[in-house]
Parts: C-alpha cells; sequence; structure tokens
C-alpha cells in the first residue's frame, strides 16, 4: 500500500482500471494515456490488529462508517418509512405506494422483504398512538384508555378489513380471515377475530410505553410523547408517606414531602419502564403464576380469551425485553425483588441517593422503606397487588394504567452531570426539574433541556398518511402461478392488503410493465451495464417521474 498522506490516515493512492474495474495500489507520477485513471482509497483495516475500524474518515465519528451492504436492510427500512409518509410519493393520502427493490441474491431478496415488513409494524403502530394522543379532546389520555380505546376507535375508523390490514401482527398472518381477505377478497365478519386484534394493538401501545419505552425507536424515547403518574397524585401520597416514617421511626428527621415526591417519581417511573404495570395480560400472568417458573402467560392468554394461538406474544426476560413484576417476596423467575441486596439493586441505590441524603437511616433500611412506599401507594390506588394462586406466597406491585397519563405535552430534562436525557410530563415540571438523575450511581441532578429536534420522525408521525408495508419477495423459486398473483396484486391492487413492496432478483428486469412506479431501490451492484439499465427503467413507464 502507497498511504497519500502520513500520520497513520489509510487514504490508499492508486490506479483504478476502468475496464476491469481493479484497483491497484501506486504513485500517480508519469501516468500514461489508458484506462487506468488514478484514484484514493479508504482501508478501514486496521494495520496491526486486522480489524475493521467503522470511524467516519471524513468526522471521525465512531461506528460513523456505513457501507451500502453492510447495514442495508436497515437503510432499505429507513426509506421505505420515509417514502410511505411522504407527500411527494403520491398526490393523496389513501393512494397504495409502490416501491421496487432489486437484489442479485435470493436470500437477500428474501431478507430484505421480512425486515421491512417487520420493522414497519412498529411505525404504523406509533404513527397512530401519535395521531391519537394529538387528536385527544384532553391534555392526554390514561394508559387505561390507550390499551382499550384507542384500539376500539381504529377498527371503527378503519373498518373491519383495512383494519387488519394496516395492524395485523406478522405473525398472525396465517389466521384463515385474513388469508381469506388477502386471496379471495373476503371481508372479515368474525368478532372473535377483530377483538384478538384490538387486544394485539392494546398490547403494542402498552409495549412502547412500559417495558420498551426506555429504549430506542419508541415515542418516548424520541421525545415524542411521556408517559408518567401525574406529580400532584404523587405529592398527596408523599405528604402521607412523611407522617408514617416519622412515626415508624422515632428520632428520625422530618422529610420534606417535595423530596418525598421525587423519591417516589423515581420509584413508579422505574416500574413503568420494567413493566411492572397492571396490563390485565401481566396482572393474569401473575395470577396464574406457579412454582418456579415465573409469569404464566399461557394461562394467562387462556384467561384473556385468545388460548393457544399466539395473539400475545410470549415474553421471556431471560432471552429479551419482557415485564419485569416488582415483589417483596423471594422472586421466582422474571420477577424482580425490590429490596434485594445481591447484585445490582437500583432501588437500593436509588434510596440511598435520594432519601439518605436527608438521613442515613432512611437511606440504608430498604427493608424497612419500600413496604411502607408500596403499601402507601396501594392505599392511594396508584399501585394494585395481585396475589399468585393460593397458598403460594407469591405477588406483586403494579401500576394502575389508570393512574398513568400519556401525552404529547412533555419536556426533555437532561443530567448536569452525566448528561443522560429523559422525557417527562409537561405538568410535573416544577418537580422534575432539581430531581436526582436516575442512572445508578450519578450524583447529578435533572435540569430542563431542549427535546431532540428529530425533524424526520416529527414529520411522519404528522404526516396524514399511514400505510403497512405489505412486502412480497419475487425470485425464481416461486412457483409460476404465485409470481404472476404477486406481480398482478402489485400492479392492479389498491386495497391496503394488496403488495405494495417487492423484493426482487433479476426475475423482474425484463417484459413484465409493472405499472406506476416511481421509486425503485438497488440493493447490490448490478452485474452488468445491461442490468442496471433494466433495473432503472422499471420505474417512471407511465408518467416519466422517477
Amino acid at each position: 500500500m502507497i498511504p497519500a498522506v502520513g500520520g497513520g490516515v489509510r487514504i490508499v493512492k492508486g490506479l483504478l482500471d476502468a475496464e476491469s474495474i481493479e484497483f491497484t495500489p501506486s504513485d500517480h507520477d508519469n501516468l500514461e494515456t489508458g484506462p487506468a485513471a488514478p484514484v484514493w482509497m479508504y482501508d478501514p483495516t486496521d494495520a496491526t490488529s486486522g480489524r475493521i475500524d467503522r470511524s467516519c474518515p471524513a468526522c471521525g465519528q465512531a461506528r460513523g462508517l456505513l457501507l451500502f451492504g453492510m447495514r442495508a436492510a436497515r437503510l432499505t427500512t429507513g426509506i421505505t418509512g420515509t417514502l410511505y409518509t411522504s407527500a411527494q410519493n403520491e398526490e393523496e393520502p389513501e393512494a397504495k405506494p409502490r416501491f421496487l427493490m432489486f437484489s442479485d441474491s435470493v436470500q437477500d431478496a428474501a431478507h430484505r422483504a421480512a425486515v421491512a415488513e417487520t420493522r414497519n409494524a412498529l411505525s404504523v403502530y406509533q404513527k397512530s398512538l401519535f395521531t391519537a394522543l394529538e387528536e385527544a379532546e384532553t391534555d392526554g389520555m390514561s394508559l387505561a384508555e390507550v390499551i382499550e380505546t384507542v384500539p376500539a376507535a381504529q377498527l371503527e375508523k378503519h373498518g373491519p378489513d383495512a383494519f387488519t390490514a394496516l395492524y395485523i401482527p406478522k405473525e398472525q398472518t396465517w389466521r384463515s380471515g385474513y388469508q381469506d381477505l388477502i386471496r379471495a377478497g373476503t371481508s372479515i365478519t368474525d368478532t372473535g377475530f377483530l377483538r384478538h386484534m384490538t387486544l394485539r394493538l392494546g398490547w403494542e401501545y402498552f409495549v412502547d410505553l412500559s417495558y420498551r419505552s426506555h429504549f430506542s425507536h419508541t415515542l418516548e424515547a424520541n421525545g415524542m410523547a411521556a408517559a408518567d403518574v401525574s406529580a400532584d397524585l404523587l405529592n398527596a401520597s408523599a405528604e402521607r408517606l412523611a407522617r408514617e416514617l416519622k412515626n415508624d421511626l422515632p428520632g428520625a428527621p422530618d422529610i420534606a414531602p417535595a423530596v418525598l415526591t421525587r423519591f417516589l417519581s423515581g420509584v413508579v417511573q422505574r416500574m413503568r419502564r420494567q413493566g411492572s404495570v397492571a396490563h390485565p395480560y401481566v396482572a393474569s400472568a401473575i395470577a396464574t403464576a406457579s412454582g418456579a417458573r415465573g409469569l404464566n402467560w399461557f394461562a394467562a392468554a387462556t384467561q384473556m380469551g385468545v388460548g393457544k394461538i399466539r395473539t400475545l406474544p410470549i415474553p421471556d426476560s431471560r432471552r429479551g425485553l419482557a415485564p419485569i413484576p416488582v415483589t417483596l417476596a423471594y422472586p421466582p423467575i422474571g420477577f424482580e425483588r425490590i429490596t434485594k441486596s445481591q447484585g445490582v439493586s437500583w432501588y437500593r441505590d436509588w434510596l440511598f441517593r435520594t432519601l439518605g441524603q436527608e438521613d442515613l437511616r432512611y437511606g440504608t433500611e430498604p427493608d424497612t422503606i419500600y413496604p411502607m412506599v408500596l403499601q402507601r401507594l396501594e392505599a392511594d390506588s396508584i399501585l394494585r397487588r395481585v396475589n399468585g394462586p393460593e397458598g403460594q406466597d407469591r405477588h406483586a406491585w403494579l401500576i394502575d394504567p389508570d393512574k398513568i397519563t400519556v401525552t404529547i405535552r412533555a419536556i426533555g430534562l437532561t443530567c448536569d452531570r452525566c448528561g443522560r436525557q429523559e422525557t417527562a410530563l409537561a405538568e410535573n415540571e416544577a418537580f422534575a426539574a432539581g430531581s436526582r438523575c436516575t442512572k445508578i450511581g450519578c450524583s447529578g441532578h435533572l435540569v430542563v433541556a431542549g427535546m431532540p429536534s428529530r425533524p424526520a420522525l416529527r414529520r411522519s408521525l404528522q404526516s396524514d398518511r399511514n400505510h403497512r408495508v405489505v412486502a412480497r419477495e419475487h425470485t425464481g423459486i416461486l412457483e409460476t402461478d404465485e409470481r404472476l398473483r404477486v406481480e398482478t396484486g402489485f400492479i392492479t391492487g389498491e386495497t391496503r392488503w394488496a403488495p405494495n413492496l417487492i423484493s426482487a432478483t433479476p426475475t423482474l428486469e425484463m417484459g413484465i410493465d409493472i405499472g406506476d412506479l416511481s421509486t425503485l431501490l438497488l440493493g447490490s451492484v448490478p452485474p452488468e451495464e445491461a442490468n442496471y439499465v433494466q433495473r432503472m427503467g422499471r420505474s417512471g413507464r407511465r408518467d416519466g417521474n422517477a
């Protein structure tokens, strides 16, 4: 290699043969006329360790180097989301968008189709929730209303067929009602099936606002909405708790209700973010739990009336995100003992960093303080105690969904020490600003900060278009009849359940008029110039726009 500059910068001089597309490291001196052109190539391989350095060579951003193909499926999903909510794609909001992707691998084509369809579903759920919060007549809704009322309103708004096509989970598309709809156009009349779909949509809203809320790609993490218990409710509980602490801990100093309010706010926020909320599915899984197996999701599904057909997913905290109820007893799998002393405990740390600053006795007695806290919040109807089967010492404390406010009136908060960002209810600003940072061990405090701009996400959420990606692969391994059905549905179908995205191999390059298409994506570099021309020629065939 011949570096173009020193200092470890891996920009390599060389010659690129225009005919063979081969790169050869070389100086640029005394060049002769011919197919070789002088170029500079970036080499991301570390000369010492042999590892690939993902740092952007332009700005130095760590892991900022995105080579097309490395994360192409994700990029495809982002492009699709932008396209399907853009007013520049189709003139009418209800008009069906169309998108064509080309790959040179059957596996790659199938993978792109599946990823685009699966990841788009989350965006569709979030957009419908954001729209419902925007249109709410009050400043927000309770989480109970979000779970129950919003899905029912969506069903009434769209009708059974369009509602199902828009919100059915990918793993439920095998259901006979949906298959009859997409294959024969038979309208859905089964009220039981529609109840299952509304239950699942309510669950998706719940997940986005509870145990997945602090992860990326949620409304809360992006500052678009907030969900929390009102500080006014917590302040009333704090005043009562202050008197109880004074009575039960003789000689301990008084604690100001404002300090207790901030402490309680942190506790219920943590409980919500780990899914310790009384959604009927979670409460049933606790009430039917037995032995050491933890939450009984199978029995809960039966109690919810959805049986064994997996309308509601089976969360598993050992393999991924799942609700983790809070308990005071010895915790079986899937529970968290709020007073545990082994390992990392957010609750012990939070108690020490908040009440422990007022008096060490408060901060070092979780086994005394937390039972009083949970019982106080239960007495004030903020928490609900759910007991396991009779004869077992099993219970959990869950937040009542009626007491959680969900709204788009939110504020941004930032820790003045570690920079941690939070989203909070605007109505809680007086208590939230100045409270302790919720990061374990941090001594900082939260201050009001500007919300993240997220212009692309905000534009998408506020768009008057909400289209579900219905992706199909078009490859040589499909039977002729199936390929024809996919093509016909893509070209002529205008329903919400007709294919609107095709991920194809060269099978769709020639001889097929795929209709009114203005956008396509090349997921790989075509092997020949003729392939490139044929693929690009699929778009703009009717109105010239491409």
